[in-house]
């Protein structure tokens, strides 16, 4: 391609005699075939465009800097190949609300800078960018490929892509505006640290999809105290904190599902503060790999089912998660569906299972909260300790539904040296050999179906079982173990 430059101190394009080179040569606008520089002159683009690339970056001729400004609407810039910054921004839109710029190109890439704080194209105002092509952050620290300065909107149909550089997103709302990515926005790459593929900040954003990059703190998509709904999934990445979604202010995020990374740190959502989390699908772990699929906080979140993997499907701590479909546990020993690890609460509508390795738990009560079973609550399919929901500390587990012993593994237990119970509405099927239930504190409501928990010969029972709703009015005492013992062996 030929180099065209501009040879005036500042002025509209379409002045034909101060551009050099092309081309057509001396006194000619740049054409599709060009390689166009701003040569260190500031350049208004008063016409719609075709050229092969736009750029700050030194040429053979042409010295680096300058920019390029379109401070009007109704334009259309058609730039097939890049927009290339250098030592200074290149593409600036800088008209109000109301005016429309819109960037396109049969293969147009934007890319972020090599130098500090530069970046390709910047909506400076209030008004819309329409880009049909891809983006990527550059390879020094703060070199966003677009960058929206102000409450303007960014509507991109493309992918984003971080750069190396720290903090060079795809991507960046710097401000309170809106962006639209109609594709997969991702992580950066290599030693980059903190380069997303979208920085939200507190505006408005919705996207495709989002993973995780392969470099440090490098999630997919970034939110502090704004919107960002995500249409697709959003998946880990393959580094520590390279998550698909990170959360660090009282965000309201939406997601269509969610998988956990390959690394053990890179979770498919990680909310590290208040934020409100809905989750319109499915939540797991990864198909290989250990990292979670929701790391939900303190926050509030919702989900359809979740499945743990060699990955766990959601961790709580002090927040609130409700499951409107059923939760398994994992194939890989100690992986749980759910983990509760805080005084947080869960709430599942649908049965909960086992996973199939060793201590897979469908759901773990770790701590101090309430978990509520709404469904039945069923043992796992191959290790005796694949429990359906296990209370291990001082917290509640609350079973309404139906509790199912499979031929290998109890459905529910808890940890005989803490203080926590279990409370059970029934009906409670054993299994030959496998009680449903080995919690040491149980408390079952007045209803429970014991004739169903007859079935099949288990071990003797060894916990202490209140008859009546634990903690509220109309609880009974404790009763002999010998009798219950007699009553459901």
């Amino acid at each position: 391609m030929a180099e065209s430059y501009y040879n005036a101190a500042s002025g509209n394009w379409s002045t034909a005699a101060n551009w050099r080179g092309g081309t057509n040569g001396d006194g000619t606008l740049p054409t599709s075939a060009d390689d166009v520089y701003a040569n260190g002159k500031a350049i208004t683009i008063d016409q719609d465009i075709t050229v092969n690339s736009l750029r700050t970056t030194a040429g053979t001729t042409a010295v680096a800097g300058g920019s390029f400004t379109v401070s009007t609407g109704g334009r259309t810039l058609t730039i097939n190949s890049s927009i290339n910054p250098g030592s200074s921004s290149c593409l600036t839109f800088s008209a109000a609300s109301g005016n429309t710029l819109t960037i396109n190109g049969s293969g147009l890439t934007i890319n972020g800078s090599a130098s500090s704080s530069i970046r390709g194209v910047v909506n400076s105002s209030t008004g819309t960018i329409n880009i049909t092509g891809n983006t990527l952050g550059g390879t020094t620290s703060s070199a966003a490929a677009v960058y929206n300065t102000s409450t303007g909107t960014i509507n991109i149909t493309g992918n984003c892509t971080a750069g190396t550089g720290s903090s060079s997103h795809g991507v960046q709302n710097a401000s309170s505006g809106t962006i639209t990515v109609s594709g997969l926005c991702t992580g950066g790459s290599g030693g980059s640290n903190g380069a997303n593929g979208i920085l939200v900040g507190t505006g408005t954003a919705t996207i495709g999809s989002c993973i995780g990059g392969s470099g440090g703190t490098a999630a997919g998509a970034a939110v502090s105290t704004g919107s960002l709904t995500v249409t697709g999934s959003a998946t880990g990445g393959s580094v520590a904190n390279s998550h698909g979604v990170t959360i660090s202010g009282a965000a309201t995020v939406s997601v269509g599902s969610v998988v956990g990374g390959s690394n053990a740190s890179a979770n498919g959502v990680n909310n590290a503060s208040t934020a409100t989390v809905t989750v319109t699908g499915n939540v797991s772990g990864p198909a290989s790999g250990t990292g979670v699929g929701l790391v939900l906080g303190a926050g509030t979140g919702s989900c359809v089912n979740v499945t743990g993997t060699t990955g766990g499907g959601v961790t709580v701590s002090t927040g609130s998660l409700t499951v409107s479909g059923t939760v398994t546990g994992g194939s890989a020993s100690t992986i749980t569906g759910i983990t509760l690890s805080g005084a947080g609460s869960v709430t599942v509508a649908g049965a909960v299972t086992g996973g199939s390795a060793a201590t897979a738990y469908g759901v773990l009560n770790s701590s101090s909260g309430t978990v509520t079973l709404n469904g039945s609550v069923n043992g796992g399919t191959v290790s005796v300790t694949a429990l359906g929901a296990m209370n291990n500390s001082t917290g509640q587990l609350l079973c309404n539904g139906a509790v199912n012993a499979s031929s290998v593994a109890p459905a529910i237990s808890d940890n005989p040296a803490s203080a926590g119970f279990v409370r059970v509405t029934g009906p409670i099927t054993n299994s030959t050999g496998i009680n449903a239930i080995t919690a040491t504190r149980l408390c079952l409501v007045a209803a429970c179906d014991w004739t169903i928990a007859k079935a099949g010969t288990p071990p003797a029972y060894n916990g202490t079982v209140t008859i009546g709703l634990k903690g509220g009015s109309g609880g009974g005492g404790r009763i002999l173990r010998s009798s219950i013992i007699g009553a459901i062996s």
